[in-house]
């Protein structure tokens, strides 16, 4: 969607494919072409690898680097000043991460 923010979740480079996990963060508008939810080019081989969260009504989806290249216009990256930084050991697991 024209003038809207996505947010870059991840980037993951595995058996040959370059591959961004991006969120709508209005969670309703999906990318429906090659890696989307439904894509078949999610063979078994690249579930295990990447471990794709592939729910189509979350806004979450992935696409590859030159689709993603082909599709997006600019990218701007957020820096906010006057915070302290806190770095935590850890990761965030989503729940279909927890439900495999």
């Amino acid at each position: 969607m024209p003038g809207h923010a996505y947010s870059v979740i991840q980037a993951i480079e595995t058996n040959g494919h370059q591959l961004l996990n991006l969120r709508n963060p209005w969670g309703s508008f999906e990318w429906a072409g090659d890696w989307s939810d439904a894509s078949a080019l999610w063979t078994e081989e690249m579930l295990l690898a990447v471990k794709p969260c592939l729910d189509g009504e979350d806004g979450s989806f992935w696409m590859n680097l030159q689709d993603f290249l082909a599709k997006f216009e600019s990218i701007d990256v957020c820096r906010v000043s006057n915070w302290d930084e806190l770095r935590l050991r850890g990761r965030f697991i989503r729940y279909c991460d927890v439900a495999d």
